[in-house]
């Protein structure tokens, strides 16, 4: 009976000291560390929109190399999820999408963890810092009740140290990167369905290749038009070799679906849907040859294999806009 007798107050006690502790402990919690990258916002930016690339730097990528990550919605726009699961109770399973963001400024993101009912957000505000950026990183709930308040408590302390060792991966990890002279990017792409006509051109014939992108662009639009078929979205080329002196290419007319093609010279094709690497070039179509060195290098830099034919996009139409700063063309590399 005494032994029962003490642990009746032991639990007493207990329950004292819990219920003392919900009614003192803060109903908010909030962390937040910053550090200075010698990188321009647009890098950075880069980096903390896309979460695909948080292997690089997080620590909690670090904990669990083989925890499960898939990902929704498109990236570094609002929407973009990121899911994960782990065995590990310093991972475990949860998620965190984007529900604001403000390119080179500010991205939001709301977080949600299995097994608990709080929305704690977390956010990266970047703001210039001499020639470098100031990410600063931040962890925000609020409206903490009971149980979630003492898990609070529990849990700033780790968030704070691996938000603090996490910053320090991110810049080594930025600043070592190399810079290229284009945007580039890794993207998912869309499957693309397109009429085109392939030939071959002297590769150093600038007047040769634009009257071959010519010919072929107006047999094709007189022949969709014939078939009642019209374009979803903008002309494009697919080169099959750039190698030597003669480039193979493909200039091509994207439509919605597959279209039974009876021309010598037309030919249905299909882009198909995968992983590439995505360069944006701007301005004239004779420095294009420079921006594809560019993605080139990226591949390399990268130890990235392309697994088949480039393609362009021709995305703005020079009879609309006639500077040619301002004519954008996307470039893709199709990689593994």
């Amino acid at each position: 009976m005494k032994a029962l007798k003490i642990i009746g107050i032991i639990v007493v006690v207990l329950v004292a000291i819990y219920f003392a502790a919900v009614a003192f402990s803060p109903s908010e919690m909030h962390v937040s560390r910053s550090i200075v990258i010698n990188a321009n916002a647009g890098k950075v930016f880069k980096e903390v929109s896309n979460f695909k690339t948080d292997k690089h730097w997080s620590v909690w990528h670090q904990m669990d190399p083989n925890a499960s990550h898939s990902y929704e919605g498109p990236t570094r726009e609002v929407g973009f999820k990121e899911s994960w699961s782990s065995e590990m109770r310093e991972v475990g399973v949860g998620s965190r999408e984007i529900t604001e963001l403000e390119k080179d400024k500010m991205i939001k993101m709301v977080m949600a963890f299995e097994g608990y009912d709080g929305k704690p957000t977390a956010t990266y505000l970047l703001e210039p810092d001499g020639e470098g950026t100031k990410l600063t990183w931040k962890f925000d709930e609020e409206g903490l009740k009971g149980f979630g308040k003492i898990m609070s408590l529990m849990m700033k302390g780790s968030i704070d140290d691996a938000y603090k060792k996490s910053l320090d991966n991110l810049k080594t990890y930025i600043e070592s990167k190399p810079d290229y002279a284009i945007e580039i990017d890794e993207v998912a792409n869309e499957a693309i369905y397109y009429v085109g006509i392939k030939s071959e051109v002297p590769a150093n014939d600038v007047k040769a290749i634009q009257t071959a992108f010519a010919n072929a662009y107006g047999q094709m639009m007189m022949y969709l038009q014939a078939q009642g078929q019209s374009l979803s979205g903008m002309p494009l080329c697919v080169y099959h070799n750039v190698e030597g002196e003669t480039i193979v290419m493909e200039p091509g007319l994207p439509i919605a679906t597959k279209i039974e093609v009876d021309h010598d010279e037309i030919k249905m094709n299909e882009i198909a849907s995968g992983k590439a690497v995505k360069g944006v070039h701007m301005g004239d179509y004779v420095k294009l040859g420079d921006s594809h060195n560019e993605i080139r290098k990226y591949l390399a830099d990268n130890n990235l294999n392309v697994s088949g034919n480039p393609w362009e996009i021709f995305v703005t139409d020079p009879g609309q806009v006639t500077d040619t700063a301002q004519w954008r063309t996307e470039i893709f590399y199709p990689i593994n």
